[in-house]
């Protein structure tokens, strides 16, 4: 046992991202009557590819500034209007420009380097934190003027969110692509515990500015992990000035013409219009009003958001879906099943609860349905197809003008179990209406 233990430990110094269980067994392997290994994980597979971590660390400070970006928006929002509404707006906004220049930002995806861009993007997300922590030092922050950061934020999201799937999807190989973003979605919701609450506890004991500026840090640090990578894609496609026009919409009719590129953006849909504007885009309403918590409170609810999913990406980075659309779609159920436990939780700690629960299925649904995605097109169309994708994720701002609006009139609560409710009737009628969904590869 003792040299067992030597081995293990010598070969993990050695060699970390090529880490295998089954390379450790004394003597012949173990083997399943089929011929397959008993004990082979493939969680960390993906690791081993440079530009990978590159990208995952790239992944990681995004995602740590996009949740500090968010609590600060959501919480300024609501303490200077007391208004959901315009905090759901606020919230949502960011994601509004995917709509106007999604499909520029793709044709440019395909057209320059993609590392580049994407450190180029980082870097001046990171000056947006800065200019607006002055505002806020300055006293001068007002509605208008978080609305105004918000779509500043945005428009930098519409190529970076696309920009970073494409360098994903093309640094890893096929048989990986499952593997790789689930581990993107486990450093992704790694932040999503962890940041949130930090944030939280800044705003109370520092101030909206001095949490800011730790979130222009940390994008810098993302813009500089970008510009290290070296890919190897495809011939970039030159670029035209009479050609973009037409170059950008070559996403969006391959993606109406292949009904399963067509059937799985449509899913995602889904949780863009009636999930994520009700849940996340209600959630300081839900903290005030709903539970009577403070910032550190609100911190804690987005945290939650990141504590399932962290676990559940782990199995979904082992596991191995033979009908990923069919798991969309069970996903998708969970999905609204979760929103509705959240809607009704009685106390503080059982809302908590219920978002970790809530968060997991929608990572899962995510992961899936984003691998589908990727595995159905060409690179050559890749930051195109991906970008107009990204018109779909846009359309949360749509549905969070829509969340505000309800929630308004009948309130948070109501106005979430709502919306569940439509998601599982939309599911029921997209499974009758694609039924090659259900049969998907």
């Amino acid at each position: 046992m003792a040299d067992l233990f030597r081995q293990c430990s010598a070969t993990v110094i050695r060699y970390p991202m090529s880490f295998k269980p089954h390379s450790f067994w004394p003597g012949p392997r173990p083997h399943l009557p089929d011929g397959r290994h008993r004990f082979q994980v493939h969680t960390f597979d993906s690791l081993a590819i440079r530009d990978f971590r590159l990208i995952l660390m790239n992944s990681l400070l995004v995602n740590a500034g996009k949740w500090v970006h968010g609590v600060v928006v959501g919480w300024l929002t609501f303490n200077l209007t007391q208004s959901p509404f315009i905090t759901a707006l606020a919230v949502g906004l960011d994601l509004l420009p995917v709509l106007f220049i999604g499909p520029f930002a793709g044709v440019f995806l395909d057209a320059f380097d993609r590392r580049k861009t994407l450190a180029i993007f980082c870097a001046f997300q990171a000056l947006s934190m800065l200019v607006f922590r002055f505002v806020i030092i300055m006293g001068a922050a007002t509605a208008a003027g978080v609305l105004i950061y918000a779509v500043m934020n945005g428009t930098a999201r519409v190529v970076i969110d696309p920009g970073r799937t494409a360098l994903l999807a093309s640094t890893v190989p096929a048989n990986r692509i499952v593997n790789s973003f689930a581990m993107n979605s486990i450093v992704a919701n790694f932040t999503r515990m962890i940041m949130p609450a930090l944030a939280g506890v800044l705003i109370a004991f520092a101030g909206a500015g001095w949490t800011l500026l730790l979130g222009a840090g940390i994008l810098a640090a993302a813009a500089v992990f970008s510009w290290a990578m070296r890919p190897q894609v495809a011939g970039l496609q030159k670029l035209q000035r009479n050609s973009l026009l037409s170059k950008s919409v070559e996403g969006a009719k391959y993606a109406m013409k292949q009904r399963p590129v067509l059937a799985v953006l449509l899913l995602s849909t889904i949780s863009t219009l009636l999930v994520l504007p009700f849940v996340q885009g209600l959630m300081p309403v839900f903290a005030e009003e709903v539970h009577h918590v403070d910032a550190q409170g609100l911190g804690l609810m987005v945290a939650a958001l990141g504590a399932g999913p962290f676990i559940a990406s782990f199995a979904l980075a082992s596991a191995n879906f033979k009908r990923p659309g069919r798991a969309s779609i069970i996903f998708s159920v969970l999905l609204a099943l979760g929103t509705i436990w959240f809607d009704f939780s009685p106390t503080f700690i059982m809302a908590l609860v219920a978002l970790t629960v809530y968060a997991s299925f929608h990572t899962s649904f995510n992961v899936v349905n984003s691998a589908s995605l990727q595995a159905l097109i060409p690179d050559d169309l890749r930051g195109r197809v991906l970008s107009f994708a990204g018109m779909i994720g846009g359309a949360q701002a749509l549905g969070a003008i829509g969340a505000g609006a309800l929630a308004e009139w009948i309130g948070a609560p109501h106005a979430t179990a709502a919306a569940a409710a439509c998601v599982l009737v939309f599911l029921a009628l997209f499974v009758i209406r694609f039924p090659e969904i259900w049969k998907l590869k």
